[in-house]
């Protein structure tokens, strides 16, 4: 249960095992995985070290990557797998057809759902204030597939994103090299009009 708190906790604690971690019980695993088979043998607080560690030596290794499956932040499971939940496995009901859709269509009827809906939870608030929550659970809804719906836009967000800082990058660079440019050009007039009257200078 107190597990369960700190994952749903918005600045949860560190974990109760933080504490192996030490700076003597790493300096043991250290030893022990440097040591020969012969020196553990040799040596029997090593193993009363081990003994007082009050948890697996292998516990103080780096656990290995996460690889499949998912992991739990803020009191959610989240994929390895960085992907979009559809509805289902959110366990939110679609209200819009499966497969492609034009999703500003499909936005502007949900949309419209929700103006409806919030009109028929002010006339239920004020003929029958107690039917209120199925009104607004439907409109919670709608509103899971508006956002479901968005959402489906970021990796295209992302890309357009990067594009246009490549695209802003490349445009700074070509406005330097040309800013450059005509530096050098200057520079190289002044040095080819001041050069005649040095060669004069220098032959008196």
């Amino acid at each position: 249960m107190e597990e369960t708190a700190e994952q749903t906790s918005a600045f949860p604690a560190p974990p109760y095992y933080f504490k192996r971690y030490s700076k003597e019980n790493l300096a043991l695993l250290d030893h022990v995985k440097h040591a020969s088979p012969s020196q553990l043998e040799q040596d029997p607080s090593i193993a009363q070290d081990i003994a007082d560690l009050g948890c697996p030596l292998v516990a103080l290794e780096p656990p290995p990557p996460i690889t499949s499956g998912h992991y739990w932040q803020f009191g959610k499971p989240w994929p390895i797998n960085d992907r979009l939940l559809t509805l289902e496995e959110q366990g939110c009901e679609q209200l819009y057809p499966k497969g492609q859709i034009d999703r500003v269509k499909e936005l502007k009827k949900l949309n419209h759902s929700a103006l409806f809906n919030f009109v028929e939870l002010v006339h239920t608030l004020s003929t029958s204030p107690s039917q209120y929550a199925e009104k607004v659970e439907q409109i919670r809804l709608i509103f899971i597939n508006m956002h479901h719906i968005l959402n489906e836009y970021r990796p295209h967000q992302a890309k357009e994103t990067l594009r246009l800082m490549m695209q802003d990058q490349l445009d700074r660079k070509r406005r330097e090299t040309q800013a450059l440019r005509r530096v050098v050009n200057v520079t190289g007039f002044l040095t080819l009009d001041a050069w005649p009257h040095c060669g004069q200078k220098e032959g008196l």
